[in-house]
C-alpha cells in the first residue's frame, strides 16, 4: 500500500470516528437548500458562464462523465509549453528582439507579416536573421494577400503558415477561400481563433469554429490527392486564451479531444497536434498596463494546464506603440518561472482527475461538437463565412456577453 493511500484511509476513519459520515450529493444539495432558508438554490450558488453553461457550487464523482484513463486531453508527454515570441514585421529592431529571445529562451520565433505588404526583398532580409536566431520551430504566419507568395522563394528556416479564413472574418469580407493556402505545398494551414474571439465568441463559438475549418482543410487537402496523415500534418491551431482560468484551461483539453475525434473519423491513429496559445486582446488595460503582467502570469498559467504546445505573452506595455524591450523581456521571463519554478510541465495533464474541469471539458466539447454539426450541415465553415452565418453567430455571443456585465 502507497503512503498516499494509507494516509488517505486513515483521513477518511479520522472523519467517521469524529462523526462525519459520508453524504451522497442529492442529500448534500438538501440540506443547503434547507440553509438557504427558502431562496433558490439555482439563483443563490449556481453561476452562469456566457457559453450557456451553469457552474455548480460543488462537484463529485457522482456528477462527473466517466473518464477514459487512456486519453490524455493535455499534452502526450510532461513537458512545458515551448516559449514563443510573437513579432509583427517589418519592424527595425527584428534583429535585437530575435536575440534577446534567443538569451531568454525563445523556441518558437513567430513572425506576422502582411501578405499585401511583404516583398521578396523582405522575406530575404529576414532569412538571415532567422538563421541567427538558432530556434528549430520559427513560424511564418504570412496574413492577408498570399501573392507574395508567387513572387519569393520562401523555402526557409521556417514554418509558413496562413490563416485565410480567419483573415476574412477580420476584414468583414465574404470571400472566404482556403484555395492559395491549399495550392502552397509547403504551407499550413493557420486555424487562428482570435478574429472570432476578439469579436465576442464564447469557448464553445471558439471550439465550433476551429473543428469547422480544420475539417475544411482535410476536405480540400483529400480533394487535391493527399493522405489524412498528411492533410493533418498541415494544421496549426492558435487559440486565443482569456481570463477564465478554469474556463480556457477547460477549452485547450476541449480543443485537442474534439481535433482527435475528427482525426479518428478519417482513419488518423497518431498524429502531431500542434496546439499554439497566444493572449487575448480581451481584458488588457491601457491606462495601467503593469496589471496586464498579473494578467499575463494566470493566462499563461492556464495555457500551461490545458496542454498547449507553445504559448507566446502580449509585452505588458503592448498597445497603440511598439513594446518596450523590458516589457518583451518580463513576457518571456514569466513563461521561464512558471515552467522552471512552477514545474508546470513536470504533469502530462494537470487538470486530469479534476471533477469541476473534467465536467467542464466535457460540457465544451459538447456544446463545440454540437455547433460545428449545425455548421456543417448548413455547407461548411466556407459557405457560413460567406453567408454570414459565422459573423451572425459571433456577434449574437457578443451581444449575450455585454447584456452578462450589466
Amino acid at each position: 500500500m502507497s503512503t498516499a493511500t494509507q494516509t488517505a484511509l486513515e483521513l477518511e476513519q479520522l472523519l467517521r470516528l469524529a462523526g462525519f459520515s459520508d453524504v451522497d450529493h442529492a442529500t448534500w444539495k438538501q440540506r443547503v437548500e434547507k440553509e438557504l432558508g427558502g431562496a433558490s438554490f439555482a439563483e443563490s450558488l449556481v453561476a452562469k458562464l456566457p457559453e450557456g453553461l451553469d457552474v455548480e457550487p460543488l462537484y463529485s464523482a457522482a456528477t462527473t462523465p466517466a473518464l477514459d484513463r487512456d486519453l490524455y486531453l493535455g499534452r502526450s508527454e510532461a513537458r512545458g509549453p515551448r516559449i514563443a515570441e510573437e513579432h509583427e514585421v517589418p519592424q527595425p529592431d527584428l534583429a535585437a528582439a530575435l536575440d534577446a529571445g534567443q538569451r531568454y529562451g525563445v523556441a518558437v520565433p513567430w513572425l506576422r507579416v502582411r501578405g499585401d505588404s511583404g516583398s521578396p526583398a523582405d522575406v530575404e532580409s529576414w532569412r538571415p536573421l532567422v538563421q541567427a536566431a538558432g530556434a528549430e520551430n520559427v513560424v511564418l504566419e504570412v496574413r492577408g494577400d498570399l501573392s507574395v507568395l508567387d513572387r519569393a522563394d520562401l523555402d526557409g528556416p521556417w514554418i509558413l503558415c496562413s490563416d485565410p479564413l480567419g483573415e476574412s472574418f477580420h476584414r468583414g469580407e465574404d470571400d472566404a477561400s482556403l484555395d492559395g493556402v491549399l495550392a502552397t505545398p509547403s504551407a499550413k494551414v493557420l486555424i487562428a481563433t482570435s478574429p472570432y474571439h476578439d469579436a465576442g465568441a464564447t469557448a464553445v463559438d471558439e471550439l465550433s469554429l476551429a473543428i469547422a475549418a480544420g475539417v475544411e482543410v482535410l476536405r480540400g487537402l483529400a480533394a487535391q490527392g493527399e493522405s489524412a496523415i498528411d492533410a493533418a500534418a498541415r494544421v496549426l491551431f492558435a487559440y486565443s486564451i482569456s481570463d477564465d482560468l478554469f474556463l480556457e484551461i477547460a477549452k485547450l483539453r476541449a480543443a485537442r479531444q474534439l481535433w482527435w475525434k475528427v482525426l479518428a473519423a478519417t482513419g488518423v491513429e497518431e498524429a502531431e497536434v500542434w496546439i499554439h496559445a497566444r493572449e487575448s486582446l480581451r481584458g488588457r488595460s491601457q491606462q495601467d498596463p503593469r496589471t496586464n503582467l498579473l494578467r499575463g502570469t494566470a493566462r499563461c498559467f492556464a495555457a500551461s494546464v490545458g496542454g498547449a504546445d507553445s504559448v507566446a505573452l502580449t509585452p505588458f506595455d503592448q498597445g497603440s506603440e511598439s513594446p518596450s524591450s523590458r516589457g518583451r523581456r518580463l513576457a518571456l521571463l514569466t513563461q521561464q518561472v512558471l515552467e522552471q519554478e512552477a514545474f508546470l510541465g513536470r504533469v502530462a495533464d494537470p487538470a486530469a482527475g479534476s471533477w469541476y474541469l473534467e465536467s467542464l471539458t466535457d460540457r465544451l466539447a459538447r456544446g463545440g461538437w454540437r455547433q460545428f454539426r449545425e455548421l456543417e450541415s448548413h455547407g461548411g465553415m466556407v459557405r457560413c463565412l460567406r453567408d454570414g452565418r459565422v459573423r451572425a453567430l459571433v456577434e449574437d455571443s457578443a451581444a449575450r456577453r455585454e447584456e452578462g456585465k450589466q
